[in-house]
């Protein structure tokens, strides 16, 4: 995609609306107020109970009936995997091979959701967590495995069995992915032992950071409505119209993301170390060839990319520096930090939503994307349904939200804590973006090995979700102060492809010096943070780090431990989205 050709009309209009407009402190009607003395129930009239999974109703009866059919799924696993000899023998046997890992591969996924589903509602479910490491143990070397016999068919013998089959031409295009794989098919020694040496590897990572995340000391900060931290309220502390208190949010976040520095720094240096070796076993020059070429890509492209929308970051400097200029105005500031950004305008409450609100805003925002995608968000949101689970307490895992699911099974909504402020709203509005997608290709009859493509494709359906909510409410509110709070969102979330493009810059950096030399600590990490921001924000570069104002940035994105290199996919995520709504 050409940047060049990326019209930016509504994203400068919004702009130039921002930067231009003057502050009122007229009132908001009929928006809850952040920082009123009666406390806000995101959940009013007793809601909350009706807001938790209904597992039983949405995968297995009780969790005796979901072990009986992980055992039943892993004999068809292994069943399948005796016959793999036997694949290219003709034409039927690999169109039925081809039925059954796709039958399968369903199977895997309903069962690791589940799995996944009860681990996040009850960490202290160790069953689960065994169960669902073990189905991978057994069914992810099977799959591989069927994919190198795949990747190993040559041209004449693919001819023949088309010919024999033409109902082959159904898989072709499975047939044909796996094919590209074809130069880092594992020999049969190579395929005995990869699994186990990737699991010791990389199979560390998620529990590093879940027991360095839980033990991580937050600092209270005290405020009118009682007493606050970072981990549990950082969407209140951030967005409170009194300085000190943002100020100390933003403090005591660092102070405690600081104190756990080396840690962090150790577990990315070894993912990537471990990651590039790994690569290499599978005849890649590093991970990031790997990983990119699952996604159609290449790393040239993607460094092109990434240029490129440096080349173009001018637009989200300008953008950062209306922000300033805003702040300096409105609050009379001489210096404006970081923590000032998320300011409300003085005198406007902070808009919040209760989760009937919110579930209205997100339905009328999408529902010109048709009535089939209206059917399956209603569906979604509705808590009779069993699929939404948005209530702390205790032992659920502390995680923004995601969504769980593929086709073949009702998809899902975990949210750590909903508490009904716009950041809420827009995971709410994203999350059930996959959620949506996932029942839309199950009525039209997607097969689970056509069910995942390049991510980048699916997180713009979702992030074109969060520029139609912000764009709704802007177009509906009911004073200029609410519009103006709304516009601000909407350009956040429209710039934030320079962000996503900053932390991609920074994992490829990451991965390319550690194939260099592993000896990085959190000093070097920082310093290939700051300059990979410096080329898209004003937030970035040595100044910003002797300030220590956007420090440990480079441990903010979780997925660089838990899913490495996935942050480009929101570059270019974001680039499709802003293309899909300037054309709607």
């Amino acid at each position: 995609m050409q940047l060049a050709r990326l019209r930016t009309t509504q994203l400068l209009a919004a702009l130039f609306a921002v930067s231009v407009c003057q502050a009122r402190t007229t009132q908001a009607q009929g928006v809850a107020d952040a920082n009123a003395s009666v406390p806000f129930d995101a959940f009013p009239g007793g809601l909350s109970d009706r807001y938790r999974f209904n597992l039983a109703r949405l995968f297995f009866a009780s969790s005796e009936a979901a072990a009986a059919d992980q055992r039943a799924l892993v004999a068809a696993l292994e069943a399948f995997a005796r016959t793999s000899a036997f694949v290219t023998r003709t034409g039927d046997s690999m169109f039925e091979s081809l039925q059954r890992s796709d039958s399968l591969t369903g199977a895997v996924n309903r069962q690791a959701a589940y799995l996944s589903l009860r681990t996040a509602v009850d960490t202290r479910d160790v069953a689960a967590q065994r169960a669902l490491d073990s189905l991978g143990g057994v069914a992810d070397p099977i799959i591989a495995a069927f994919r190198s016999t795949l990747a190993a068919i040559d041209d004449a013998t693919l001819a023949r069995l088309m010919r024999e089959r033409p109902d082959l031409r159904k898989y072709a295009f499975v047939i044909q992915s796996a094919r590209r794989e074809r130069g880092h098919i594992l020999s049969a020694d190579e395929a005995e032992v990869y699994p186990a040496l990737a699991g010791h590897a990389i199979g560390w990572q998620s529990a590093l950071l879940r027991t360095t995340i839980a033990s991580t000391p937050y600092d209270s900060v005290r405020t009118p409505q009682g007493y606050r931290d970072m981990r549990r309220n950082s969407n209140e502390l951030l967005s409170s119209p009194d300085r000190s208190i943002r100020e100390a949010g933003f403090r005591t976040s660092h102070k405690a993301l600081e104190s756990r520095r080396d840690i962090f720094a150790f577990g990315l240096v070894r993912t990537a170390t471990a990651r590039n070796a790994l690569a290499r076993v599978r005849r890649y020059a590093d991970y990031p060839e790997e990983s990119y070429a699952d996604r159609y890509l290449t790393t040239a492209q993607v460094r092109l990319t990434l240029d490129q929308l440096a080349s173009a970051a001018d637009v989200n400097r300008r953008y950062e520096r209306a922000q300033i200029a805003w702040v300096k105005r409105v609050a009379g500031y001489d210096t404006v930090h970081s923590w000032d950004i998320t300011m409300p305008e003085p005198g406007t409450p902070v808009p919040r939503f209760t989760i009937t609100e919110a579930s209205r805003v997100i339905q009328a925002a999408t529902s010109v994307l048709g009535k089939d995608y209206a059917r399956e968000m209603a569906a979604l949101l509705d808590p009779a349904n069993g699929r939404l689970d948005l209530i702390p307490r205790d032992n659920r895992i502390i995680r923004p939200g995601f969504s769980t699911g593929s086709v073949g099974y009702p998809s899902t909504f975990f949210q750590g804590r909903f508490e009904g402020f716009f950041p809420d709203l827009i995971i709410l509005a994203h999350e059930g973006g996959h959620a949506v997608q996932n029942m839309l290709m199950t009525e039209a009859g997607v097969r689970p090995v056509y069910s995942a493509g390049p991510a980048y494709f699916t997180e713009s359906f979702a992030a074109f979700n969060e520029l139609m909510v912000s764009d709704y409410l802007a177009k509906t509110a009911k004073t200029p102060a609410t519009r103006r709070y709304y516009l601000r969102q909407f350009l956040d979330q429209s710039t934030e492809i320079f962000k996503t493009a900053r932390e991609a810059a920074f994992e490829q950096a990451l991965y390319d010096s550690v194939a260099k030399s592993a000896a990085l600590g959190p000093d070097q990490l920082e310093a290939m943070m700051q300059g990979a921001g410096s080329r898209y924000s004003v937030w970035f570069g040595v100044d910003s780090a002797a300030r220590g104002e956007r420090t440990m940035e480079w441990v903010n994105a979780l997925q660089f431990f838990t899913r490495p290199l996935y942050r480009v996919n929101y570059a270019y995520a974001k680039l499709l989205a802003l293309s899909y709504f300037d054309q709607y």
